[in-house]
């Protein structure tokens, strides 16, 4: 994570001085509008971000060691499943980009969020097999992929293009929350918990982060209609 961390610092870093502003805010206008968490829809997409950027870094983080302890595979099987599963999420990315107009960005964010759940809670927390993995890391994948694509299109098709600056501000601190609840809770687990052989309760909390997440999503497309057909 250290390095992760630190090649990402760089990157950003390098690359700062020749941003600039193409549109130049009001002054009137908010960097971070905090008035957006008294609106019920937006602290319920806000809570179901915050579970779904947890979800993402897990299985990502899990699944090689996970092979080779659970599944006796080698330690290149295992960064093998990851190389899939991110391409997997690329694929998840492009379909959930075509389908959005047609679908409605949040309805394809409750879909791909029910995907995340059956690939984790149905699939992953019952079985060990290296069938089941790969139908995981498919799944998984696929899912994750589209969930991260279409969070920014939902809070400009909800909350309207003219607020979307500030939003984007608070969406960042819901990836900063969520990245603390997803990998640092895992590996504590798997430590203190499975001590390092014993993936179940490592599982079991991945798999609930999604289930979370898909709960606030519907209670939020429920307070904006509650026509299971319309697009939204």
């Amino acid at each position: 994570m250290r390095v992760t961390g630190i090649v990402s610092m760089t990157a950003v870093l390098a690359v700062s001085p020749w941003m600039r502003v193409r549109l130049v805010p009001s002054k009137s206008e908010r960097i971070i509008d905090w008035r957006l968490l008294k609106d019920l829809r937006f602290s319920m997409f806000f809570a179901a971000l915050v579970f779904a950027i947890a979800t993402y870094f897990g299985p990502f983080y899990q699944i090689p060691s996970y092979s080779v302890v659970v599944l006796h595979k080698s330690e290149s099987w295992g960064s093998n499943m990851d190389t899939l599963m991110n391409g997997l999420s690329v694929l998840g990315r492009l379909v959930v980009g075509f389908m959005a107009d047609t679908i409605g960005p949040l309805n394809l964010l409750i879909v791909n969020t029910v995907l995340a759940v059956i690939s984790l809670l149905v699939l992953w927390v019952p079985f060990e097999s290296v069938g089941t993995l790969f139908a995981v890391d498919i799944l998984f994948g696929f899912s994750i992929g589209g969930i991260v694509s279409v969070i920014p299109v939902v809070a400009a098709e909800v909350f309207g293009l003219a607020r979307l600056p500030s939003i984007i501000g608070l969406l960042f601190i819901g990836y900063f929350i969520g990245g603390l609840l997803g990998v640092p809770p895992m590996s504590a687990l798997l430590d203190n918990v499975g001590h390092r052989t014993d993936y179940t309760s490592s599982i079991w909390y991945m798999a609930m982060l999604p289930v979370c997440s898909l709960l606030f999503l519907v209670v939020m497309r429920l307070l904006i209609t509650r026509k299971p057909l319309v697009r939204v």
